[in-house]
């Protein structure tokens, strides 16, 4: 759909191609109120962690809501600034978890498992085992995100291209990825104890086997690790939720503040490094309004990784929209 359907809007642009602009308005609230409700509560879920680190090591207890209001305040930074900044951080912290579970799978692989290697687990005889739609919704949770994929279109060099492929090689990686990791712990633990493990600690099984396999430095760095990751979330939906903010905003569907951009000496002001040469208007731009822009819109270059940070496109690439948590100030500051 996102070769045949040149529009941001994602959700919205897909869904008003076909049943038309009502259900399309209908699908992308959904989307946006989903969205939102999983940057709050996964922001929160930082406060807590990041509470419970810093009291485990320092033995200085500390609110959770006040490093919750901290890690908004940085995502409202890194949101304001070009997507170029926030795809560095999101980047950086998806090699550093990456390279720290594989080399937890690599250690419970090099020490033969829990008691032997076994393809037991891949086993289709077991599906039916535990709970089949716990296990459905663990799946499904595991790739939230990479649809969102399409919003990005208009911050790609070539989005036809760009967007089909870092879609189909999120899904790819993210299958291949998961599923050798949870076959390792699987093993790691054993097969007939693995469920028993699981129920007895939620929170601590795969740090039990870090510590186990790897060493307990490694276990360390994976709880301090795990605050970045849930971060790195909530700054990945903020900017899916910001370009469906100004998405809807200029289909008049939201407050025209929403879908407001820096113009070109703003843009400078705040990005210093970007040059006139590299301030010309965009021919990628494709909004909610058909594809028609205004003459004051200017695009900063972007790079960011699609999804999952698999596959990345540089080109021109819009001025952040002023919205998500950072749109009230935003706005207040454009009208001052």
């Amino acid at each position: 759909m996102a070769g045949r359907v040149r529009n941001a809007g994602a959700f919205y642009a897909y869904v008003q191609a076909g049943p038309g602009r009502i259900p399309g308005l209908s699908a992308a609230t959904l989307a946006l109120f989903s969205y939102v409700l999983l940057l709050v509560g996964v922001n929160a879920y930082v406060g807590v962690a990041t509470s419970n680190v810093i009291e485990r090591y320092a033995d200085v207890g500390s609110p959770w809501w006040l490093w919750a209001f901290v890690s908004l305040g940085i995502i409202a930074f890194l949101g304001y600034r070009d997507i170029e900044l926030s795809a560095k951080v999101l980047g950086a912290v998806l090699v550093l978890e990456s390279l720290l579970l594989l080399v937890m799978d690599f250690g419970i692989l090099g020490h033969g498992g829990a008691h032997s290697l076994t393809a037991e687990p891949l086993s289709p005889s077991i599906v039916g085992n535990g709970s089949l739609g716990l296990g459905v919704m663990f799946a499904i949770f595991g790739f939230i995100g990479f649809e969102a994929t399409a919003v990005f279109r208009n911050e790609s060099k070539d989005p036809d291209v760009t967007v089909p492929r870092a879609t189909c090689i999120a899904i790819l990686v993210i299958g291949v990825f998961y599923s050798f990791t949870v076959w390792a712990i699987v093993v790691g633990v054993g097969v007939d104890a693995v469920t028993g493990a699981a129920k007895a600690d939620p929170e601590g099984l795969v740090l039990t086997l870090a510590r186990s396999y790897v060493g307990s430095v490694w276990a360390h760095v994976m709880r301090v690790l795990l605050i970045t990751s849930q971060f790195a979330c909530v700054l990945a939906f903020h900017n899916v939720v910001t370009r469906y903010q100004f998405v809807l905003s200029r289909a008049g569907a939201l407050p025209a503040p929403l879908g407001v951009v820096p113009p070109p000496g703003t843009a400078r002001r705040h990005h210093p490094r970007l040059s006139p040469r590299r301030s010309r208007p965009s021919p990628h731009l494709s909004s909610a309004d058909g594809g028609h822009q205004s003459r004051g819109d200017r695009l900063l270059p972007a790079r960011r990784w699609e999804a999952v940070g698999v596959a990345h496109g540089r080109g021109p690439g819009r001025g952040l929209p002023r919205s998500g948590l950072c749109g009230l100030p935003a706005t207040v500051y454009e009208r001052i």
